[in-house]
């Protein structure tokens, strides 16, 4: 083999290796990915909030992409507890019992 088709033969295979690890999989995730706005009552701020949640299923959240919670709406710094097991992952239109009850530990 000649050293030009070898060098051409890398660099195929770089070419390739990087659209199998880095664009094949980024372009999956935002096929994958869906997002769900809801409000309800956020007993945090002890309010109702607007949330736009990332979800897999359309159903269950995620992760937050934005809430009206905070003057930043992107700017998500609370934890997410509507999300995680702390908030049980499914916000509510009214606050629940079990939540004030973490409030007030």
């Amino acid at each position: 083999m000649s050293e030009a088709m070898g060098t051409w033969l890398v660099v195929f295979l770089v070419g390739l290796t990087i659209v199998v690890f880095f664009v094949l999989p980024a372009i999956l995730v935002f096929r994958l990915v869906k997002t769900r706005r809801e409000e309800f009552y956020c007993p945090w701020v002890h309010r109702n909030v607007a949330v736009q949640f990332a979800t897999l299923d359309g159903r269950r959240p995620i992760g937050v992409l934005s809430c009206t919670a905070f003057s930043d709406t992107t700017g998500v710094l609370c934890g997410m507890p509507c999300v995680t097991k702390a908030g049980n992952g499914s916000p509510s239109k009214e606050p629940k019992d079990h939540v004030l009850d973490l409030l007030n530990e």
